[in-house]
């Protein structure tokens, strides 16, 4: 068990807690900087993490009635066509053009963050394992 991601799970948890501020804005970008996940593995990742305590929020919500379902429905209405069209979207782009990065990959490099020096600062080794050293020369 690799204990920098099971920390990393403790410190998205409590921060989603105190702050209400989704985990995945937090999670996948703590994958990529910190810990070497490839952004399309830590997004993956991050999903599946995501979805049990969104779950556990939304049950304790519920519980306090601060759900206004039709938002809720309203919203998935949107955001559900939304995500099908973001997800067939990359898959065009991904069979049509070079693309080097992923999406990820580009706003991370945009921004001047390479994992790398985020890993080494962090005293991080590059074991090969959840997508790290996968590409690029990482």
């Amino acid at each position: 068990m690799d204990w920098h991601f099971v920390a990393a799970g403790l410190i998205v948890g409590v921060l989603v807690g105190l702050t209400g501020i989704g985990g995945s804005s937090l999670l996948a970008p703590l994958l990529i900087l910190l810990l070497g996940v490839k952004p399309i593995v830590a997004v993956g990742t991050d999903l599946a993490y995501s979805v049990p305590t969104k779950l556990l929020a939304a049950y304790l919500h519920g519980k306090q009635a601060t759900i206004d379902r039709a938002w809720v429905k309203m919203l998935l209405i949107g955001g559900v066509p939304g995500v099908l069209a973001g997800v067939a979207l990359l898959a065009v782009l991904r069979a049509h053009a070079d693309l080097a990065h992923s999406s990820l990959d580009w706003g991370r490099d945009s921004a001047g963050l390479r994992g790398d020096g985020f890993r080494r600062a962090a005293g991080l080794a590059r074991s090969g394992r959840h997508g790290v050293g996968a590409r690029r020369g990482w």
